[in-house]
This record gives structure tokens, sequence and C-alpha cells, in this order.
């Protein structure tokens, strides 16, 4: 028995293997047939493997967390503002984790930068300080050494846990890097006690080390009390706790905490509990899941071109496969060796595909790497290759067995009557036709929409002119400058203003100045202020304002038009009173034109007085409208104070040439004043506002590839298919032309014949594209979902394209030389 089992696999082996080198063989035959339909499966599997690796690395891979699914972000909610979130005070955190029992560990943690010293040219480095069992949270065992715990919070010690990155970089990888020091902000050193493993890139991918947030002061994060909500928060759900149980728990005792501590927290009395993948991914989760589904489109048009092919191919054959009936091959022997060709093309296609996923995952990473969360995970890997493999057996039973089915039920004696194949299946290629046409339309319309949304946001008017203008973001040198605030304050004005006037003095810049926010890149800094009357009173409603702090020549250096009043003055700075809290004098504003609109309709803005927590302030101008956030939102009210105290800040250069030009100049004028000082970022305006829309620009240009590589197939798979129906009939023409048909009326019914399932095609694809556009209405700005222009134009670009397609046969036909189709048996 068993030795009957091996020679039947024996036997099953060595057939599959003459089958497959059959195939070889008769594909070598036909070098023209094999290139297109490698080509044309290697497009459909790379396209798809390509955006397969991209929707794998964003959102099915896990995160490289101990149980990944159990940790969650936490955010304090203020329900009176439309629910705000924000972060969370340290107290509160600790509130949570030991009444609500619902999580096993529980850390906070922030983000600051700073300046490595001591080791050549000082530069800045991402920093996060964390509470004692962040490491804990997130499970992740350390690649050398250890990881930092609540002794070291508890003591301020003075250790870092360094990325693996970082020791590489700097450290040259070396293993006895632990107990060497870093020297941090010119300050005390640090020692090294950990290396983090190379996949651990929590919070952000940039990030160089861990140290305690204990051994920050208050000066740089504030008061460690309930107002202070400075710090994120991360968490572990115990076991069996789930999303929704957690929520309520935590709600429940932001709730009593409201009450027990009004001051406070009297408006934080709710919580928010997110998933930490739902956070990192963002809002890209779906628009991701939809190019993948359309890319799926793409090999199925492929798929029928094969198909297309194949059939024209056996109906080529269908003498030599009737023959070979006829001597006694059987149908499922031919349908066997038909399948084994499908299945070489398959081999060879896929092969090819993932050379073109490879390319087309690097070049997308290398020009919207920013724009992808946790771009660090996308590359072709074994579950790529894997999804390559299933992909192409796929294709090999979506276009393979129509061919096989065919042939093994094909009629011997009706193909031995003739020595050409003939006209057979029409009906069933004309489907395979209406169907690629349908999905091609639904893409190309989805193209469409997405290209004239793209196109339409870019000439979105940001409210500034970007024109000739050089960023450059600091974290300015505060290195021993730990006297009271009011010192730092003032040196940070002095050193901002050296730096700003040295700037302005350099040959081709025309305007200088510094902010803490640039639009289009900075979050908003949400503040609220109250409307003063006459007599003082405040009101009771607050005022929701972005607020940005500005130097006087901003406005000229944005190209911010200036609408009413003045801006600020050069001496236009806080100014410190008796006490921390207090000010002297009112501080001067400009305000934007819908802030002036929003809080004094009808009104004259300049001269109106506004509270803002300590201190009042007096509306001296208003100023244009601004895009501060995205540019496919509307400018939301906006207040320019005088610049404040503040470590970071953005020098804004207006120049009379090419700004990047000037990228060396700058920096060199900045070291002049402060040789230690470092550099966070220098970049032109126009790339800060095209980084901004570089999502809207990444999904626009996958829908515009896709859609044209859907148009290019169609186009091919029609010309195939009506160049083979054309050969088919090339005796019926011959015979027309020779009783006196015209070359026009032989084109027109070429054309006509196969134009048919082209206009059936583009119907059906303008229904289902309907819905689609549905699907993308929230990717779109200034298009209509229904956009009539976009399913006018898609449509008839198709049907240009068939009508290209169908015109060179039946050229080709209207051509034929009737004596010598005649001719042929």
């Amino acid at each position: 028995m068993r030795g009957s089992k091996c020679r039947s696999l024996v036997t099953s082996f060595a057939g599959t293997f003459r089958d497959a080198r059959y195939a070889l063989r008769s594909l070598r035959r036909s070098p023209a047939f094999t290139a297109t339909a490698v080509l044309t499966i290697a497009l459909g599997v790379g396209g798809a493997t390509a955006i397969f690796s991209i929707v794998d690395g964003v959102l099915l891979k896990p995160l490289p967390y101990a149980q990944p699914d159990r940790l969650v972000r936490l955010y304090e909610v203020n329900p009176s503002a439309g629910g705000e979130r924000n972060g969370v005070s340290l107290p509160d955190l600790e509130d949570w984790r030991t009444r609500s029992k619902s999580f096993a560990a529980a850390a906070g943690y922030a983000e600051l930068t700073q300046v490595l010293t001591g080791r050549g040219e000082p530069r800045e480095l991402r920093a996060t300080f964390i509470t004692g069992d962040f490491f804990g949270v997130l499970g992740t065992p350390m690649l050398l050494g250890r990881s930092l715990d609540d002794d070291d919070e508890r003591q301020a010690s003075r250790n870092v846990v360094i990325s693996s990155k970082l020791w590489r970089s700097e450290l040259g990888a070396a293993p006895t890097v632990l107990g060497q020091t870093l020297a941090l902000n010119g300050g005390e050193p640090f020692t090294i006690v950990g290396v983090a493993a190379p996949n651990f890139r929590f919070p952000s991918v940039g990030v160089a080390l861990w140290a305690p947030q204990s051994v920050l002061g208050g000066r740089v994060m504030g008061p460690r009390t309930r107002e202070n909500r400075s710090f994120d928060a991360i968490a572990r759900l115990s076991r069996g706790e789930t999303i929704e149980r957690t929520t309520a728990k935590v709600n429940a005792i932001a709730a009593a905490l409201a009450a027990e501590y009004r001051p406070p927290n009297g408006r934080w009395s709710a919580a928010a509990v997110v998933p930490l993948k739902t956070t990192i991914v963002g809002n890209i989760e779906r628009p991701l899941t939809l190019v993948l589904a359309l890319v799926g489109s793409i090999l199925l048009i492929a798929c029928a071109n094969v198909a297309h092919l194949l059939l024209a191919r056996g109906a080529a054959r269908a003498h030599e496969v009737a023959t070979r009936m006829a001597l006694g091959a059987d149908g499922l022997r031919i349908a066997r060796q038909s399948l084994a060709e499908s299945a070489v093309l398959a081999l060879l296609g896929g092969a090819f595909g993932v050379g073109i996923a490879l390319v087309a995952v690097k070049l997308v990473l290398a020009l919207y790497a920013d724009s992808l969360p946790r771009a660090a995970d996308i590359g072709v890997d074994l579950r790529t290759l894997g999804f390559a493999s299933a992909t192409s057996l796929a294709a090999v039973a979506l276009f393979g067995w129509l061919p096989a089915s065919r042939m093994a039920r094909s009629d011997p004696r009706r193909h031995l009557r003739t020595t050409r194949g003939e006209a057979g299946g029409r009906r069933t290629r004309q489907a395979l036709v209406a169907a690629e046409v349908a999905l091609a339309t639904v893409l190309v319309v989805g193209a469409g929409l997405m290209a004239k949304s793209f196109l339409t946001l870019r000439g979105v008017d940001p409210g500034f002119d970007a024109d000739h203008v050089l960023t450059v973001t600091m974290q300015m040198n505060v290195v021993g400058r730990a006297g009271p605030p009011e010192d730092r304050g003032a040196f940070l004005r002095e050193r901002r203003r050296e730096i700003t006037e040295r700037v302005r003095e350099l040959p081709g810049v025309r305007q200088a100045a510094m902010t803490n926010r640039l639009p289009l890149r900075d979050a908003p800094s949400i503040s609220q202020f109250r409307k003063v009357d006459a007599n003082g009173a405040a009101d009771d409603e607050p005022l929701r304002v972005d607020t940005r702090t500005v130097s006087p020549e901003y406005f000229r250096a944005m190209g911010i038009p200036l609408l009413a009043g003045t801006t600020l003055g050069e001496d236009a700075h806080l100014t410190f009173g008796e006490t921390r809290d207090s000010f002297d004098g009112p501080r001067p504003v400009v305000v934007s034109e819908s802030a002036a609109r929003a809080f004094w309709p009808g009104e004259d803005a300049v001269g109106k007085t506004i509270a803002g927590g300590f201190f009042q302030a007096v509306v001296v101008g208003v100023v244009g409208d601004v895009r501060a956030a995205r540019l496919a939102e509307s400018p939301a009210p906006m207040f320019y104070m005088p610049e404040v105290l503040g470590i970071v800040a953005t020098l804004v250069v207006r120049t009379s040439g090419d700004p990047a030009l000037m990228a060396g100049a700058v920096r060199g004028a900045i070291r002049e004043i402060d040789p230690q000082q470092s550099i966070r970022g220098m970049t032109t305006l126009h790339d800060v506002t095209a980084g901004s829309i570089a999502n809207d620009r990444f999904f626009a240009l996958l829908y515009t590839t896709f859609g044209s590589l859907a148009l290019a197939l169609a186009a091919v798979g029609e010309y195939g298919v009506v160049a083979y129906a054309v050969g088919l009939r090339w005796q019926e023409i011959g015979v027309r032309i020779a009783v006196g048909a015209r070359d026009v009326d032989i084109a027109r019914s070429v054309i006509g014949g196969g134009m048919r399932p082209v206009l059936t095609g583009v119907a059906m694809g303008a229904a289902l594209a309907l819905p689609l556009a549905q699907l993308i209405a929230r990717q779109l700005y200034g298009v209509g979902a229904n956009d009539l222009a976009t399913f006018v134009t898609a449509p008839l670009v198709l049907i240009g394209a068939a009508l290209l397609a169908c015109y060179l046969p039946a050229r080709r036909a209207a051509r034929t030389d009737p004596i010598a189709a005649l001719r042929v048996d």
C-alpha cells in the first residue's frame, strides 16, 4: 500500500514536471505573447503587493510591544469645550491608576528637545522624560543594560536609556557603553544605563533618549500639580478589561476629582481612553484600506487581459489541440497543460511584480515617509512575499481556468474541418471586456475626483505669501541662565532681537521676524479670553482663540496684510509687575479678520479690550486671515501677542532671491551671535506649505497612478480582443472587400463590434463609481462626491481610449488584401 502511494506521488510529480517543461517550451515559441502576459501580470501583482506592504506596515502588523492590544492612551477631557482633549496631570494620573483598578500599569511622559554638547558641534536630540513605570507599561526588553524604574524617578537620578540609533551613531555601537555619560544642555552629565531595542520607537520615531521626568525642575515642566496637564499618558489594561468599561470607570473618577478639586479640575470632568494603535495610525486607516481594495480591481483587469490573450492563443491552437485529442489525448490532459502555462506565466509575472513592488515601496518611502505613520515598519518582507505568492496563485485561478475549461470541452471534429481557429466564445470575450472597462471606469472616476480635489486644495490661498521665505527653527541656548524667570525672559528677548537684527543685515534679506508657532506646521495653541466692556466688566462667556506670539516684522515677513490699525511695536513685550503672576499695563494684541468679525460683529475691533488670565490686552490692529491648521480648514479666529517667554522659536526670513541659497549665510549669522546655538530645522515656507498637504498629495498620486494603469490595461485588452476578432474574420473581410465593400464600411463594422461591450462597461462603471465617490467624500476638498464634470469626463476618456484601441485593428482590416485572404484554405 505504501509503495503504491509512493509510485503514485512519483508519477504525479513527473507528470507535473513534464507539463511545466512543455509549458516553458510552448511559451518560448511565442515571445511576444509571453512578454505581454508576464508584463500584465507583473503590473497587477506589483501594484497590489506594493499597496499591501504599506497597509501591512501601517495597519496590520502588531505594534512592537508586549500584548499591544492592551495598550491605551489617556486624555483629560473638558466637556464644556466640546470635548476638548488635553494631556494629564501626574496627580490625576495616579488617582486614575489607583482608584480604577483597570490598569495593570500606567505612566506619564513628555517630549522635549535637548542639546548634546561635548561631542563636536552641538546638536539637538529628541528626549522623552518619563515616570517610573514607562518601560514596564510597554513591556519591551532592553538591547543592553536595564530600563528606568520607580527608583530612578524617586531619586531624580541622572540616568538615561538611549536609542540603538544614538548608540550606533554617537558611540560607535561600543559594548562598553553602559556607564558612559552624555552632556545635555551643557549641564551635569547623564549616565547611560541601558540601550533600547532597535524597534523601540515610542513615543516617536526620532526619540534618542529617555530620562526620569523628576530631573526636570519646575522652571522647565512647571510644578507637578493638578493644574499642570502637560504630560501625555499611556497605560496597560488589566486582563479582562475592555476600553468601554475602563472609559466608564475613569470618567467616574474624573467627575469625582472635578468635584473634589474644583478650582483645578472643575472643567476637566471627563476622560478619554483610546487604543494606542488608533492614536498612532490616526485617520489614515480607512483611505488606505480603500486603496487596497481598488488595487484589487487592477489585478482583476490584468487577469481579464491575460484571459483574453489565453483565449486567443487557445483559438489559434484549436487545430493542434483537436489533432492531439483525435490521436487519443483526453480533455483533462489538455486542460492540465493549459493550466501549467498559466502557472508559469503567473510565476514569472509574480517574480517581476515583486521587483516592481520593491521599487514602488522604496519610492513611496523616499517621498512620503514623513506623511505615513509607522513608516519604519513598511517594507517588502516575508509577509509581503507570502501575499505576492497568494496573489499569483489567485491570478492563475482567475485567468487560467476559462481557457483550460474551453480546451477540455472542445470538439475535435469541428476544429479538424478547418486549419484556422473559428470564432468561439465571442460572448465570453465581450463580457470580459465589459467587466474590465467597468472596473477601469470606477478607478478613473476616483482618480479624477482625487486629482481635482488636490489641485483645488493646492490652489487655496493660505493667507500668507510663501514666496522667497526661509524658516529657521531653534531651541534657544539657555545654558548658564538659571536665574529668575524675569532674568531669563529678558535674556531670551535680547538674544532673539540680536539674531533677528543680525540676519536682517545680511545682503539679500528683506525682512526677518520671530514667532513661536508657524502656520501649517505647528499645532494651534488654544487660549481663552473674555471681552471687557467700557466699564471694565468681563463677559461670562470665554472666547476660544488660537494664540500666536510674534515679533514686530512678522506680518511683513509673512506677507499677511494689515487691514486696520497698526501692528505690534518694537517695544511690545510682556513686562513683569511686582509679583510673578502680574504684569504692568495692558498688552497690545493684533487680531485676525475672522476673530474681529466673530467677537465684535458690526463694530470696529481696534481699541477693544480683552482679559486673558492674569493680564488684559488692547486690540491695536486687524490683519488678514491665515489658514494656520490645515489648508482644507477655514481660518480660525486668531490673536497675535507680543513675543513672550519661551525656548523654541522660528525665525522667518523673507529674501529677495531663492531662500534656499540664503541658508548658509543665515546659519553663519546665528552662530556669530552664539556659536553653541543649535538649529532644529531650516526649510522654505513653500516646503512647509507643501508638507501640510503631503497626505492629500500621496493619495491623489495613488489614485491617479492606478487610474492611469487601469485605463492603459483596459485599452490594451480592448485592442487585443478586437485585433483577435479581426484575425478570425480575415477571410470574411476579404470576401466583403472582394464583392465591393468600402473601407469605411469595414472599419465601421469592426469599431462598432468592439465598442458595444465598452459602452456597456462604461455605463456599469459609472453606476458603480457613485458609491465609491461617497466612500472617498471625506478626502475631497472643494469637489462634490457626485461632481458632474468628473463623471462625464472620465467615461469620455475611456471611450476615447477604446476608440483608439479599436481604430488600429479596424484600419488594418480595411486594408486587407482580398486575394491573399481568399487564398487561405
